[in-house]
């Protein structure tokens, strides 16, 4: 979990990939925070990686997520953004069905 780190105004998720057992990941609170990015190919590790629940919430300067990259990891379930304005978001539709619904949308 990374939460309240004033600083951090980007961060890559290539170097999380590996970590085999990781099934959450929680970014959030980082005032500064206003891109994410996941540099590793995603025949490189994506497949391999077991992360199920991504949240990113209250994040108020994050503008950008890899979702290309994140869709290309079967493992992802869900996915949570709450207080991110600066996102871009999926039709209301899809949007209001949830995270996972989400994921398969950009998929």
């Amino acid at each position: 979990s990374l939460t309240e780190i004033r600083g951090l105004r980007a961060l890559d998720l290539a170097m999380l990939v590996p970590l085999e057992e990781l099934r959450a990941l929680t970014v959030s609170a980082c005032p500064s925070l206003r891109a994410m990015a996941l540099t590793r190919p995603s025949g490189e590790g994506g497949a391999r990686c077991k992360i199920q629940q991504l949240d990113f919430s209250q994040n108020p300067l994050l503008a950008s997520l890899p979702l290309q990259a994140l869709a290309e990891m079967p493992s992802v379930r869900e996915l949570a953004c709450a207080g991110c304005p600066n996102l871009w978001s999926p039709p209301q539709e899809v949007a209001a069905q949830g995270g996972k619904e989400c994921i398969d949308f950009a998929r």
